[in-house]
């Protein structure tokens, strides 16, 4: 029993291990070369320069048993205008069928100048680039990241007609690799008048949607504004 026990203890110790390989990043391709680039974007198409990123593969360890391998490929910073580019050699199982070692694209992301993102809060600030089925191949990767503005909401009128009645307005536009998540703010009445500013994304038009239940009946809305950043743009709802 205790020499069972020793090794459950190591087999379980031996598969939270992980490894990272740094022997090929950034080392120079010269046969059947695979080609990540693209370009960080914000608001008004504007590109966003020196954000600096990585590009790594995850090689985790058969039926979970041995080290995890984090393999580094490429690192660099954008150019003044958003745009990057790395070149590079897959190595076998992170590309064609059956890839069992996804690779990413990972990144720096100022929060003070940019809307956060909340898929990035629970998951770090990473995209998976793949599937790769073949080496020789380029992969175009635009990652939009939203610039901060504010709207100031007012809620007039909040009076509940009985328990579960809400006003609440979210902003709401897209964020990440082809926009696929989104960044916002978010304000609920809780008294006759609320107001303040929430987050609203910065030089392009934010969506707004109204979510009212009212005497036990739901609605929900939406618009879209203009939201320019060094404004504040005041809106007023009436409940």
């Amino acid at each position: 029993m205790k020499l069972f026990i020793l090794l459950l203890s190591y087999l379980t110790l031996l598969s939270a291990c992980t490894k990272t390989d740094r022997t090929m990043l950034n080392k120079p391709c010269t046969d059947s070369c695979t080609t990540v680039q693209g370009r960080f974007i914000t608001g008004n198409n504007e590109g966003i320069g020196n954000i600096s990123y990585e590009i790594k593969s995850v090689i985790k360890p058969t039926l979970g048993l041995g080290q995890t391998i984090i393999r580094k490929i490429a690192s660099g910073k954008t150019d003044n205008n958003g745009y990057y580019s790395s070149i590079f050699s897959l190595q076998q199982g992170e590309f064609g069928q059956g890839i069992f070692a996804p690779v990413y694209i990972s990144f720096n992301l100022d929060t003070k100048k940019f809307l956060p993102v909340k898929w990035y809060e629970y998951y770090g600030t990473e995209e998976n680039l793949g599937p790769f089925t073949r080496k020789d191949t380029t992969t175009t990767a635009n990652i939009y990241l939203a610039s901060k503005a504010k709207i100031k909401i007012r809620i007039e009128g909040f009076v509940p007609l009985q328990s579960g009645d809400a006003f609440s307005v979210i902003t709401s536009c897209g964020a990440g690799l082809e926009r696929r998540y989104t960044s916002g703010g978010y304000i609920q009445a809780n008294q006759p008048i609320t107001e303040g500013p929430i987050d609203a994304c910065g030089n392009e038009q934010t969506t707004l949607i109204v979510r009212k239940q009212k005497n036990g009946v739901y609605t929900s809305s939406s618009t879209t504004i203009a939201t320019p950043t060094g404004q504040t743009v005041a809106i007023t709802f009436t409940y």
